[in-house]
């Protein structure tokens, strides 16, 4: 028994959280996650947090030993746009509208993302690996709604998206020694 050479696998936020980083940070988005948040990071953005939930009813068979290895939980995405994105607008309630339609498209952009995950978080068929979530696979993402759009004093646009997630280690994660 080696508690140490499992801690990969049951890091589950962390792993999780760097996993839908970079699936966001490869279409062009800039990522806040808890493990170096930094409010002054520049806007447009998006922050995550994910919270494990609860463990389902199966459990691992690649050895004697019955442990859990698929679980729930939470995903949160909050997307922030500026108010007035670097607009020659002739007007506040023109600038006010093409800053609305921007952060509509970026919301739209992560709910096709996240919309089709599932299939992004799979093993990679060319070099047989997921360099994004290597110790996990997500089964599925089911939106769960959004908080209204709101304007923000520091001149943001903001909607945060919640996620139920369902996970599993994989099969071909665990250690030999057991």
């Amino acid at each position: 028994m080696n508690p140490e050479a499992h801690l990969h696998l049951y890091e589950f936020e962390a792993a999780i959280e760097k996993g839908f980083r970079l699936l966001l940070e490869s279409q062009g988005f800039t990522v806040n996650t808890p493990d170096d948040f930094d409010f002054q990071r520049p806007t447009p953005r998006v922050d995550i947090q994910f919270k494990t939930a609860a463990a389902t009813d199966h459990r691992s068979t690649h050895d004697d030993i019955y442990r859990c290895d698929s679980f729930t939980g939470s995903l949160e995405i909050t997307i922030l746009t500026l108010t007035q994105p670097g607009t020659n607008e002739p007007s506040e309630e023109a600038a006010n509208s093409l800053a609305y339609r921007h952060h509509s498209k970026q919301r739209a952009k992560v709910r096709y993302l996240l919309g089709r995950c599932e299939t992004d978080f799979t093993v990679d068929r060319l070099t047989g690996t997921d360099t994004w979530l290597p110790y996990h696979g997500i089964n599925r993402v089911f939106p769960t709604g959004d908080e209204p759009v709101m304007r923000s004093e520091q001149g943001h646009l903001s909607t945060t998206s919640r996620y139920d997630v369902h996970f599993n280690i994989r099969s071909t994660a665990w250690p030999e020694d057991s």
